[in-house]
């Protein structure tokens, strides 16, 4: 007894100590800044060797060094004393020259303008808010530059905290500065450690990188810095120096009276300032140099200084002179450095803005985090209300009548679609972490029980495809309401190194073997190529070798020629205008009739009016002209008649000019009256044409009104669509909310820093208290039971609770044990009859149990057995309080709603605007873990204290002690019962991701495709469906609409949300229905990895090598998944038949292993999926292809509905076709075309030329027409009645539904046709 109470408090006091060291040791500390580097110059002018040496050579070997650097030209400084614009120009591009010339690599390092990045000013102005004007003033930069001022200009008093802002914008934590320059990087280290203690951790500590350039001093004066301000232009030597100039300046250095050439700064400055430029040009020590001048005057060290000093900056020099030549590069350089800055101090600056609260966009935030609450508040009472109904649907009578079950099941169901959207929305723009979490759990709750009232309405219908026209019209919806759609929350997001490595693939194509990508893409870049001859379909486009070097070539011959046409235009014209005599000039308003034009347009560019294109080298030089058209021209040689003499006639002469007038009077009158009677005519038939002219174009007006009046009738009836979607809003609407979702990552990733530091802090605060509470609780429990039982109890084990156990209360009492003991005495006491027959009765009562198990199971088996034999003979009767109805979806959904009500009943969720956590929650959670933690940390100290005392107990009571045996952890439950089932060897175990992806590339089975959407599978829904179904008791088609809506259902699961999916999908249909459509929609919207399984991909491997070849790809599939694993012609690997051109292929090898090693492994957590395509599913054989596949979709025809679409979309592609093109008669007649006939016959039909003939003449509904029937490759037909009859027969032999529903359809028309025939019975 004395032993036992010694050795508790030691024990007491070292385990104290130890623990509450560990908790203080475990406090987290805040994560080290990255390495950055910031230096700035201004440009002032050409730069000398001593800021080169000092500061730009140290930039130029921390870049090369890989160090994270950002430099600046701060211009924005250069403006305390401002300078000419022109001259701040030019010094700006010099200094771009000059740090590009020594060595600064813009690709390694940010290069970039001051003033271009305005974040500069705006942090300036507000850490100019932080300091004070007497720590400014007490600056000595500030004091020496003005004491000579009359006037201090406010730029220069604020320049040092426009140069702390330059360093904190990009949260440098290394700044390379002068000695001069310390003080000014102080305040640079004061304002960031003032900002952090008002605002939070936001700036780095800068440290100094103090440069060797303040070691140069002037060659004229040794006692001063070498500066270019200074008056002597010989006190410095500059980069842009001949070497004429260095040689002089470096020999009119100042030096001293002794020839020796030694290192003593202080005694010798200028010798000293000599070897300092010598060691930092050559890159040896000072000792060094002194040891290779040994022997030489100053006089002669000089010319080796000189000459080293010329060798360093030549290259340097000439770098200059070749970038200062082009500006154009300068100015490139700059704007990309000046981007990449910016985008870096944008993201600075609005860490600032919003810490400091003049963030502009803050209230646009506020405002959208304050409307998704309350989105969230109306959907959350939208749930509840659908509770509330389900709950009432339970308390239905059971009932046999079909039709009352599909009603209350569709009704639900609409219901569940809008609630899961809503969910959808609400989830994606919730950036509060805690509330995603819940919302997270009711989505994949709410998707399960909407996937699950599907299922049942398939069940119910006996097909794929339901119909809940009835609660559409009950809930006054329509269709699109119920329509599955994407969720905005897809696709999935793989890690960023995983992506990483898919992205630095270079992936083939995925184009299929067959045409059915060709006749079914509706890409509008299609269009572009409308000239370009279709390959067939088993032709492959060669590969053609591009030589781009002699195409540049081409390029280049081809400007040459175009500007040598230019200047011999050039010099005809000038003769024209020079020579009138030698050239004649071109008519001014006339047409030269001999000119040749030629049409051409280019290949792939679209043209909508024809371009005359004149050939440049025709010859204007002495061409003929049209004497009829041109008589006022001279024609070419013609010559001019000499003029006549002027001789005066004689009076003879003079009377017989006079007889011939008067005889030639009444010739001219009678002349002129012809003339004036001709010209009267003339006008007449002007009159008449005029009149007829008139008359047509007021005809042409009036039919032109009547046309635009019936387009307006029956734009406003609704005979075709004119709606014109505002895609502007949508786009700005979706950035908005991507903008948000964006947001997504920081916030988890300050909802982890919450939580590690608030843990941390409990452990700091709270730890040590925890501990003493433990231990003193653990203590009193010892003394407990020594003073109630004089025992000592074994502390439980880690898995069994260990000492939180002890805390609750839930071990063994003393009173119990002591019981327990009594218990134990009085069994040894008994004798071994009375212990034969309690065994007795223990096995007796054991075999009762088991026997009233077997016959409850017995009796359970057969009413299942009688409730099976009812239904199929009364039909089943459907009880909506059984599990088939009330599911484990709706009961989480029940109790995520109810728990979510009671912890958030006391949160403001309006109030939230900033989206902040619940920081008493993760405190009460981290409280908790804590206290497991500490709980293990004490458990083997009190274990060891209790052995302690109970050794000291044995030792008091004089017994022999025995150590307690360690218990071993239960077994896991469910194991395997004998002997272990062997795991099969994975043949890719030792394979690393990078290599299975590589390999897969190589053989040319992970392929890209193009980015297609399922909204590209135009097709309308069968509205008759709902009817036909139910009042006429018929079996109609499903609609394009139907199935493009089942696919995406089918697609939930592969998004980042779980929810149920099938492992494998096969699309049935002919060629050119859109099955390769679907195939990369699938992909597209997922965002998956496409895996190519087809026969040619397998084609190369070896039948040994398939099961590795399977498994490799499995295996990389779910690494990189989300992933779709897609075959095209699916039966070529279950041929019945193997034809004699794929013997070759071996396809068989595929379908043996198809089924056990790829969707056998498939778990319906994988987000893998298996999709295949069949245009011919009959060749194969049956129950192979049959089993390998979950879900087997046969593609409907296209009916009226579909093709109307089909054909608007097709046309729409075009612009100038006409909205009120007639397309109903046009879609009656093609009414079971193909999609890919539909969208080839218009991109054939309407090619460029076709196009440009609209205005004269437009597009009639015969041109499609007749492409189909007389078209270049033949007349096209859809496909017969027949021909798909074939595909159903099938589809209906392997669709478990499809085989039932045809079943219950022949049983109905059975039954018909005997009601008939009694009733034609009875009336006779």
């Amino acid at each position: 007894m004395f032993l036992s109470r010694r050795i508790l408090p030691v024990l007491s006091r070292n385990a104290n100590l130890k623990l509450s060291v560990r908790c203080l040791s475990s406090e987290s500390k805040p994560a080290p800044w990255p390495r950055k580097v910031f230096s700035g110059v201004q440009p002032t002018g050409a730069l000398h060797i001593g800021n080169y040496l000092g500061a730009v050579k140290r930039w130029v070997e921390l870049q090369e060094a890989g160090e994270d650097v950002t430099y600046c030209i701060v211009d924005l400084h250069s403006m305390t004393l401002p300078p000419e614009p022109e001259t701040l120009r030019h010094n700006t591009l010099q200094m771009t020259a000059t740090l590009l010339a020594c060595g600064i690599d813009p690709a390694r390092a940010t290069l970039f303008l001051q003033s271009a990045v305005p974040q500069h000013a705006e942090l300036s102005w507000i850490l100019g808010c932080l300091t004070t004007m007497a720590r400014l003033t007490h600056l000595p930069q500030y004091k020496e530059k003005s004491a000579n001022m009359k006037e201090i200009p406010l730029g220069l008093y604020l320049y040092p905290v426009l140069q702390a802002a330059d360093i904190m914008l990009y949260k440098a934590t290394h700044v390379p500065v002068g000695e001069d320059q310390i003080q000014q990087l102080q305040l640079a280290q004061s304002l960031a450690r003032a900002f952090n203690n008002k605002y939070g951790r936001t700036f780095p500590f800068c440290e100094t990188l103090v440069n060797d350039g303040s070691r140069l001093k002037s060659l004229r004066d040794p006692t001063k810095k070498m500066s270019k301000s200074d008056p002597d232009p010989k006190s410095c030597i500059m980069l842009i120096d001949s070497p004429d100039t260095v040689l002089e300046k470096v020999k009119k250095s100042v030096t001293d009276f002794k020839s020796e050439v030694t290192f003593n700064p202080e005694e010798r400055p200028g010798v000293s300032n000599l070897i300092t430029i010598h060691s930092l040009v050559s890159g040896k020590t000072t000792d060094e140099v002194c040891r290779e001048a040994e022997g030489k005057n100053t006089g002669q060290y000089k010319l080796m200084v000189a000459e080293a000093l010329i060798e360093h900056l030549r290259p340097i020099r000439e770098r200059m002179v070749r970038y200062t030549q082009d500006v154009g590069f300068l100015a490139s350089v700059i704007e990309e450095g000046s981007e990449r800055a910016r985008a870096t101090a944008e993201q600075t600056i609005d860490e600032v803005k919003e810490k400091i609260g003049v963030d502009c966009f803050n209230v646009k935030r506020m405002a959208q985090a304050k409307s998704i609450a309350k989105f969230w508040i109306t959907t959350s009472d939208q749930l509840e209300h659908v509770l509330m109904h389900e709950k009432r649907m339970q308390t239905i009578d059971p009932t046999k009548d079909v039709r009352i079950v599909h009603r209350l099941v569709s009704d639900l169901y609409c219901r569940y679609v809008q609630l899961c959207r809503n969910l959808e929305r609400c989830f994606d723009q919730t950036l509060q972490v805690q509330k995603r979490a819940v919302i997270q759990r009711l989505v994949e709750a709410a998707h399960e029980r909407m996937l699950e009232l599907r299922t049942k309405l398939q069940e119910i219908e006996l097909s794929e495809f339901v119909y809940v026209d009835g609660a559409l019209q009950e809930q006054h919806l329509i269709p699109y309401d119920v329509q599955a759609i994407r969720p905005c929350y897809f696709p999935a997001k793989r890690p960023a190194s995983i992506q990483a490595l898919i992205d630095s693939q270079k992936l083939v194509q995925f184009v299929p073997e067959t045409s059915e990508t060709e006749d079914n893409s509706s890409d509008e870049s299609n269009h572009d190529e409308e000239m370009a001859v279709e390959t067939p379909a088993g032709c492959k486009r060669p590969v053609v070798q591009r030589d781009r070097a002699k195409k540049r070539l081409q390029a280049a011959l081809n400007l040459i020629t175009s500007h040598e046409k230019a200047r011999q235009a050039r010099v005809r014209q000038t003769n024209f205008r020079l020579h009138p005599d030698r050239y004649y000039p071109k008519p001014i308003d006339e047409e030269i009739e001999d000119v040749p034009y030629e049409f051409f347009y280019r290949p792939g560019q679209v043209m909508l009016y024809p371009v005359k294109r004149t050939i440049y080298n025709w010859d204007f030089r002495m061409k003929k002209k049209d004497l009829v058209h041109f008589a006022y021209y001279s024609p070419p040689g013609w010559e001019e008649k000499a003029p006549a003499v002027d001789v005066k006639p004689t009076t003879g002469e003079l009377k017989l000019k006079q007889t011939v007038q008067e005889d030639n009077a009444v010739e001219i009158a009678e002349a002129e009256a012809a003339l004036r009677l001709e010209e009267t005519i003339a006008q007449m038939k002007l009159n008449h044409a005029a009149a007829k002219i008139q008359r047509y174009w007021r005809a042409y007006q009036s039919g032109k009104a009547q046309k635009r009046l019936r387009y307006e009738r029956s734009k406003f009836l609704g005979m075709f669509d004119d709606y014109e979607p505002n895609v502007k809003d949508a786009i700005t609407v979706e950035e908005i909310r991507k903008a948000r979702r964006d947001r997504k990552p920081e916030f988890d990733r300050k909802f982890i820093e919450a939580i590690a530091d608030e843990k941390a802090r409990i452990l700091r605060t709270r730890g040590p208290a925890i501990l003493e509470d433990i231990t003193d609780f653990v203590r009193a429990w010892f003394r407990q039971w020594y003073d109630e039982a004089h025992a000592f109890d074994v502390i439980p084990e880690p898995f069994q609770g260990g000492t939180v156990l002890i805390v609750r209360g839930e071990t063994l009492t003393p009173m119990e044990y002591l019981e327990l003991e009594r218990l134990k005495k009085l069994e040894k006491l008994k004798s071994a009859e009375q212990k034969k027959k309690e065994a007795e009765a223990k096995k007796a009562a054991k075999e009762r149990e088991l026997e009233k198990k077997r016959e409850e199971k017995r009796r359970l088996k057969e009413l299942a057995r009688e409730k099976r034999a009812r239904e199929k003979k009364e039909g089943k009767t459907y009880d909506f309080t059984e599990p088939e109805f009330v599911s484990n979806a709706y009961l989480t959904l029940e109790e995520s709603l109810e728990r979510y009500r009671k912890d958030w009943a006391f949160v403001n969720e309006l109030d939230n605007v900033h989206d902040l956590p619940v920081m008493e929650w993760i405190t009460l959670e981290k409280f908790a873990e804590v206290h497991q933690e500490l709980h293990a940390e004490v458990q083997g100290l009190l274990k060891s204290e209790r052995e302690l005392l109970q050794m000291a107990l044995c030792k008091d009571e004089r017994i022999k002690y025995k150590p307690p045996k360690p218990k071993k952890p239960p077994r896991v439950k469910g194991g395997a019962k004998g002997k272990k089932r062997k795991e099969p060897i994975d043949p890719t175990a030792d394979l690393s991701l990078e290599a299975m992806v590589d390999e897969l590339v190589q053989r040319n089975v992970i392929k890209s495709y193009r980015e297609r959407t399922l909204d590209e599978f135009i097709g309308d829904f069968n509205y008759a469906a709902f009817e036909r179904r139910n009042y006429l008791e018929q079996d109609p088609p499903p609609g394009m609409g139907e199935l493009r809506t089942i696919l995406r259902s089918y697609l939930y699961g592969m998004g980042p949300l779980e929810a149920p999916k099938p492992k494998s999908v096969c699309l049935l249909g002919p060629a050119g229905y859109g099955k390769t459509l679907l195939l990369e929609a699938i992909c597209h919207e997922t965002g998956s990895l496409l895996f190519d399984l087809s026969v040619e991909s397998c084609g190369p491997i070896e039948p040994n090598n398939m099961a590795y070849f399977l498994q490799l790809v499995l295996r990389t599939a779910r690494a990189l998944q989300p992933s779709v694993i897609a075959i095209e012609d699916v039966h070529r690997a279950f041929y019945k038949k193997v034809p004699s051109n794929d013997q070759s292929l071996d396809p068989s090898k595929l379908g043996k292993h198809l089924f056990k090693l790829i969707v056998k492994q498939l778990n319906q957590e994988d987000k893998v999926l298996l999709v295949a395509t069949s245009n011919q599913p009959w060749l194969a054989k049956q129950g192979p292809l049959k089993k390998c596949f979950e879900k087997i979709l046969l593609l409907p025809r296209p009916d009226y509905g579909s093709t109307v679409l089909l054909w608007q979309y097709a046309l729409r592609c075009f612009p100038t076709v006409p909205r009120d093109f007639e397309l109903s008669a046009l879609a009656k007649v093609t009414t079971g075309y193909s999609a890919g006939q539909i969208l080839r016959c218009v991109k054939e039909v309407l090619n460029i030329r076709r196009r440009m003939q609209f205005g004269r003449k437009p597009l009639q509904v015969q041109e499609l027409l007749d492409h189909f029937l007389s078209g270049t490759d033949g007349p096209q037909y859809p496909i017969t009645d027949k021909e798909y009859e074939k595909f159903v027969k099938w589809h209906r032999k392997v669709d478990k539904l499809a085989k039932q529903r045809a079943k219950m359809v022949r049983e109905r028309e059975l039954l018909a046709t005997q009601l008939k025939t009694k009733a034609a019975g009875a009336k006779k």
